[in-house]
């Protein structure tokens, strides 16, 4: 009984006993694409370790190949199915062996290809003037639909008095990056506590920020605002707090027992701030007060507690001193017997909605976050995250989806650290799209624009979900931009003048045919003539194909363009496709800097244009005698009515009025005078390159006026009329090209 077994003996001529023969495991092979790299491991079980392979029937498409090591790797042309018998033998001895008869099938994955888009800029002047409501829509001066998608910069609210961050980079370079990465909106918290006149900001670098030296931060604050206005960045204010720092302690919109945070004092900072900024269209709205909870309540029986109001009260007398601003009602934490994220309890609006004096002015606001802020009770359900549609309808959405009015989702972020927080973050962005039902299909009727947004936030410290920045103050968290960006709606530039505010590029994906399952590409923006900041959003993302789809498009928001100049182009890039190649990798986006420039790249060529003996329906499509370069050059299009150059008297001297094409920039414009038609023709003033035009002879008085690219010219004569040695005098115009 002490002897021992053999572990391994040899039975007639086969080794048996001991550890057991190998195993192939691997029952199916997953599909190869023509022309796409392919690799896939073999497995195997029993026998020793380590395995060796190869093929004893059969044989790999051509292209493909089995290591010893059991990877079968390569790129094949070749398509069909091809069958073949796998061994793999351990590493005893002898080796035990195992065989499998397996298939790949390789299939001519769909090609994806982009289209080219071509853009005819138009004035910027799309979300020109102030906001109004209309259902549930933001229109802008206009009546078009407009959606604020903007972010959170914090600081003005907390013991600093000005924006965080002052302390490494200036604040132009911050807000400059915030409109670069296609923001249009920043909503600013701040404290009555910073609008005292012995409050004083800290921690500013005035080396970075020397334009904020010895202000006060209210002060600081209106350099802000401006430079808003000037970059085309709308505002909203947002009142955090009364004290700086005290957010978390304070349930309603004043201090109890405190003799100076009452609500006269909240409601006269309001209208403080209302008249400060009245005519000023850069701030858009008033954010009452930041996140009601706890003791607030939402209904008409408690007048210290009543939130909505409160609001009321607030918002009619903002909108008695300022007329034109939206005034945005946050929630409560309870209301109708559910509790929710502070300030994104809104069921009371179903029975006791906000009435305000102005009509159209009554924008309702909430504020979501995920689980790792706090484990609400829907995070752990078992149809999350499917069940985040029903929990936004019965909170919010359902203001929304009944168009009863607009809503602004104030704040909402998250680092991004689990994967519950990642599909909250995708669901989220997607009902607030209009994806309501979170199937994949956008429900929003035609015309209609999704939820507006403002994400939480610029600043890499908050605490709960760090920011769009990263801990540097400087480099962008690409996973959080790369959730919101696709969301980004054009931007609400609240001057006039310039092209290309508030349009958009759009270039079609497409599928070569319909692919059995998912197909997926990365798309991003990069820089030709046209640059990213200056005449388009930076933008990228990933297109995913179901089952079936043949057809995705990518938009691009142009910037407003005060100086434009010629074509310019940039492209949208693809990458990295899965289940399909790549026939068309990049798409040209052409930006034509106005109507005229579009409408002679497309009907004319450089020698058509300049060549003035051309004539028919080419030379003068609308039969006015003018030819194509003067109509090029005084900046109207072939089929519009055309005014010619005005020639008018002011007492004492002859004057010539016209307008002239800045964006022209290839022609020269030259006003000469004479005392005869038939010369000879002096010149008194010239435009060469689109730049101003300038007195050729001292004394000679030219005057411009405008800022778009139709600027009104003005010369004026050298003599006055009646003067004997010049008895008649005549103007003309020389174009060049």
């Amino acid at each position: 009984s002490a002897v021992q077994p053999p572990v391994n003996f040899v039975f007639n001529g086969a080794a048996v006993g001991g550890v057991a023969n190998p195993q192939i495991t691997t029952a199916l092979l997953p599909g190869a694409g023509v022309g796409v790299a392919y690799s896939q491991t073999l497995t195997a079980g029993g026998g020793t370790a380590p395995y060796s392979w190869s093929l004893t029937a059969g044989a790999l498409p051509s292209g493909l190949a089995l290591s010893g090591a059991g990877v079968i790797s390569g790129t094949t042309n070749a398509t069909g199915a091809f069958n073949f018998t796998a061994q793999v033998s351990d590493s005893s001895a002898p080796a035990k062996t195992a065989t499998r008869a397996l298939s790949l099938t390789v299939a001519t994955l769909p090609s994806l290809s982009i289209s080219n888009a071509t853009v005819a800029l138009s004035a910027a002047q799309p979300s020109a003037g102030y906001f109004s409501t209309s259902g549930n829509q933001i229109v802008n001066a206009a009546g078009n639909t407009v959606r604020i998608t903007g972010i959170n910069w914090f600081g003005f609210e907390t013991t600093n008095e000005i924006f965080h961050g002052l302390w490494t980079r200036g604040y132009k370079d911050a807000l400059d990056q915030i409109k670069q990465l296609g923001f249009n909106t920043l909503r600013i918290p701040y404290s009555n506590q910073m609008l005292r006149g012995d409050a004083a900001t800290n921690s500013i670098n005035f080396a970075a920020n020397p334009d904020l030296s010895g202000l006060t931060p209210l002060q600081c604050l209106d350099k802000v605002i401006a430079y808003c206005g000037q970059i085309g960045l709308r505002v909203i204010l947002d009142r955090h707090s009364a004290k700086a720092d005290h957010y978390l302690s304070e349930d309603v919109w004043f201090i109890a027992g405190d003799s100076y945070y009452t609500e006269q004092r909240w409601i006269d900072d309001w209208v403080m701030l209302a008249t400060r900024y009245a005519g000023n269209p850069t701030v858009t709205g008033a954010d009452l007060f930041n996140e009601p909870k706890r003791t607030a309540t939402w209904g008409n029986s408690a007048p210290l507690t009543d939130w909505n109001k409160a609001a009321e009260r607030c918002g009619n007398a903002i909108l008695a001193a300022n007329p034109n601003w939206l005034i945005i009602v946050e929630g409560v934490e309870q209301a109708a017997g559910a509790s929710y994220w502070w300030g994104g309890n809104l069921k009371g609006v179903a029975t006791n909605p906000v009435v305000l004096n102005v009509p159209n002015k009554l924008v309702y606001s909430m504020h979501d976050y995920p689980a790792s802020v706090s484990a609400q009770p829907w995070f752990s359900a078992a149809n999350y995250p499917a069940n985040l549609a029903g929990v936004w309808d019965a909170y919010w959405g359902y203001i929304f989806k009944g168009n009863t009015a607009p809503l602004l989702l104030g704040e909402f972020g998250s680092k991004l650290a689990t994967t519950v927080d990642q599909q909250w973050l995708d669901k989220l962005t997607d009902y607030v799209d209009g994806d309501f039902d979170l199937n994949g299909t956008n429900d929003l009727p035609a015309g209609k624009k999704g939820i507006s947004w403002t994400f939480w936030c610029w600043n890499p410290n908050s605490g709960d979900t760090g920011g769009i920045l990263n801990d540097d103050w400087t480099t962008v968290n690409a996973a959080k931009l790369a959730y919101i960006q696709p969301s980004l709606a054009p931007t609400l530039a609240s001057g006039t003048g310039g092209t290309g505010g508030g349009q958009t590029a759009t270039f079609t994906v497409m599928l070569s045919q319909p692919s059995a399952g998912n197909v997926s590409v990365a798309w991003t923006t990069a820089n030709g003539t046209a640059l990213a900041g200056t005449d388009f959003t930076v933008a990228g993302g990933t297109l995913t194909f179901a089952a079936g789809e043949t057809s995705k498009t990518v938009t691009v928001s142009i910037l407003p363009n005060a100086a434009p100049a010629g074509t310019k182009s940039f492209t949208v890039q693809l990458s990295a496709p899965s289940g399909a190649t790549l026939a068309s990798g990049a798409g040209t986006g052409t930006l034509a800097a106005n109507a005229w420039h579009y409408w002679r790249a497309s009907h004319f060529t450089e020698t058509e244009l300049a060549d003035l003996s051309i004539s028919g329906e080419l030379a003068d499509p609308s039969h006015t005698g003018w030819v194509n370069l003067v109509r090029y050059a005084f900046g109207v299009a072939p089929d519009a009515q055309f005014t010619a150059p005005v020639l008018c008297t002011p007492v004492g001297e002859l004057a010539l009025t016209f307008a002239r094409n800045t964006a022209a920039s290839d022609l020269t414009l030259t006003v000469q005078g004479s005392d005869s038609p038939s010369g000879p023709w002096t010149g008194l003033a010239r435009s060469a390159g689109g730049l101003a035009l300038a007195p050729l002879i001292t004394g000679v008085p030219v005057n411009e006026t405008g800022s778009g690219a139709i600027r009104i010219a003005e010369v004026r004569d050298l003599y006055l009329m009646g003067d004997p040695l010049h008895p008649e005098r005549f103007f003309r115009i020389m174009v060049q090209h």
